[in-house]
């Protein structure tokens, strides 16, 4: 059973995108294409026919420089991708000593060369199995922090200390915004998972030792909170969210990313 599909003017819109805008990468985001109540699904251009799909991936849509937004998270679906050639082979291919992740990890290289352009309308849909978010959680986190840390030892040798250094501090940033994530969104499996792979985070054990014994001591007492929470009627939960905020503060705010630095010639060879 095929996983995914593209709308049927994928190739012609991208291309027509990467040419006026003079890019050489393109991405969108995707549906997520579930089955009905009887485990069917159904034709896959309807997705995309439809005004407003309902389950559309909640990537960042990002044109321009990518690269600290994807050392945050894979936010490249790659059915959804359209790259020239030339440039996939000048970025060296898929990296096959890689288990997991080769995807992951060729995006990370092409977006130090160069900016990308997200499409507005989405290009493709993935089948989505039941109960297939709940599998392999930690492989998966695991499997991109791999991704991230070889991305990482190759940079200390051919990139400059300043870059490194920028790249150390997103990594951090990135195991940081992991954590609270799984924290807000009350998955433990995901937190677990997030909290077993801080030796790929260089220099991360303050990180590490904060959210460990914050799991190991407040963890029930979120989640009855949190439970708690969702069986409150709306109204109340709008009355009491303003004097909660300086407890909890927002949740979906990001700070500013680091500005970019150009690649060295090495990395553009």
């Amino acid at each position: 059973m095929v996983a995914g599909k593209w709308w049927r003017h994928k190739l012609r819109y991208q291309v027509e995108a990467l040419e006026s805008g003079g890019h050489k990468m393109a991405y969108s985001r995707f549906i997520r294409w579930y089955p009905d109540d009887g485990g069917g699904y159904a034709h896959s251009q309807a997705q995309f026919d439809d005004a407003a799909p309902a389950h559309i991936s909640g990537e960042a849509v990002i044109t321009g420089w990518t690269y600290a937004d994807l050392l945050l998270d894979c936010i490249v679906w790659t059915s959804t991708v359209i790259v020239e050639k030339t440039e996939i082979e000048r970025a060296g291919l898929f990296d096959r000593d890689l288990r997991k992740g080769q995807d992951y990890d060729l995006w990370l290289r092409l977006a130090r060369r160069y900016p990308f352009v997200c499409t507005s309308d989405v290009t493709a849909c993935y089948r989505v199995h039941p109960n297939q978010a709940s599998r392999n959680v930690t492989e998966m986190v695991l499997g991109r922090w791999r991704v991230k840390h070889h991305f990482w030892s190759v940079a200390k040798k051919r990139e400059s200390p300043a870059f490194v250094e920028q790249l150390e501090a997103q990594m951090r940033r990135a195991f940081a915004y992991g954590l609270q994530t799984a924290w807000d969104e009350r998955n433990e499996a995901h937190l677990r998972a997030a909290l077993a792979v801080h030796k790929l985070v260089p220099n991360s054990t303050k990180i590490s030792k904060y959210w460990r014994r914050r799991y190991r001591l407040a963890w029930p007492f979120w989640v009855a909170m949190g439970d708690a929470w969702d069986r409150m009627l709306p109204s109340v939960r709008r009355t009491i969210r303003p004097l909660l905020s300086p407890l909890f503060g927002p949740t979906s705010e990001r700070s500013p990313l680091p500005d970019y630095l150009p690649p060295s010639d090495d990395v553009l060879e």
